[in-house]
């Protein structure tokens, strides 16, 4: 898997995005797109999506058009996520998108996957809140012993190993320079990795068992972790967040399956569970 960091238009993932010499990255990046598609149709087709951050609501529809429109990129997947407001100082970037609008881009989601007969990588938008309807798809339904509780406890690294520029490991993209796991000359560190998974676990024991969300919820270390340590009011603040946002995508799987359950077939193609 490729996946590109392209944060829409060139006027705004300029803004995002430049090199460590202070230059714009668009024109680089778009010219390496085309030229792989070129070269390396079948690759291309396979393995690419795109990566990008929405960093103001009233960028959306911009972001949208060019997504929709450019011939490079229009069929490609594309994730996207917000910037993680609890880590960053300037608050140009800060962003908190509305209930109202995020409702709003699940349903422009579904009408195009409803009344369109094209394949779900063409609308522009594969929001943060796909994985949370993924996660509530993909549910196990079990019924738990008596006063046993769960908690969704990251390992690090077993889901994907991200190299940093000066050749540090991490588990995250989002990861603080505490959370480094190894690197490209000696390796992973297994005594780090099982010092996070173990502080993880402290910490998580004492706020996941009783949240309704448990079950569900994406919690990663790097939410809560302040560069150099854990901060338990970095993760009450996002705790907050995360059940706001799980809420929201809860309305929108009961509507999305009180109005049809093979939608999810659709907006899911690769996943064989059916809604019961």
């Amino acid at each position: 898997m490729l996946r590109v960091s392209l944060d829409g238009p060139k006027q705004i993932h300029n803004k995002n995005r430049i090199d460590l010499q202070g230059k714009n990255t668009f024109d680089i990046i778009l010219n390496n797109l085309k030229n792989l598609r070129q070269k390396y149709q079948d690759y291309f087709k396979e393995y690419v999506s795109i990566s990008f951050v929405i960093s103001k609501e009233e960028d959306i529809p911009d972001i949208k058009e060019f997504f929709m429109s450019d011939k490079i990129i229009k069929d490609v997947p594309k994730i996207c996520s917000q910037i993680n407001n609890k880590l960053i100082t300037n608050k140009q970037l800060k962003t908190d998108i509305t209930k109202e609008k995020i409702l709003k881009e699940i349903y422009d989601y579904i009408q195009f996957i409803e009344l369109s007969n094209k394949p779900s990588t063409e609308f522009p938008f594969n929001f943060w809140w796909a994985k949370y309807l993924l996660n509530i798809y993909n549910r196990e339904i079990i019924e738990l012993k008596n006063k046993e509780k769960l908690i969704n406890l990251c390992v690090p690294g077993s889901h994907r190993l991200v190299i940093n520029p000066d050749g540090n490991y991490s588990f995250c993209i989002q990861g603080a320079e505490s959370l480094n796991i190894g690197n490209i000359k000696e390796g992973l560190d297994i005594n780090k990795i099982y010092t996070i998974i173990k502080n993880n676990e402290k910490i998580l024991t004492k706020y996941c068992p009783n949240c309704w969300c448990s079950r569900f919820c994406p919690i990663c270390p790097a939410y809560f972790t302040d560069n150099k340590n854990y901060s338990e009011d970095l993760l009450i603040k996002t705790c907050k967040d995360i059940r706001k946002n799980l809420s929201i995508s809860f309305e929108a799987f009961l509507r999305i399956n009180r109005k049809d359950p093979k939608l999810f077939e659709k907006i899911f193609p690769s996943e064989e569970k059916k809604i019961n």
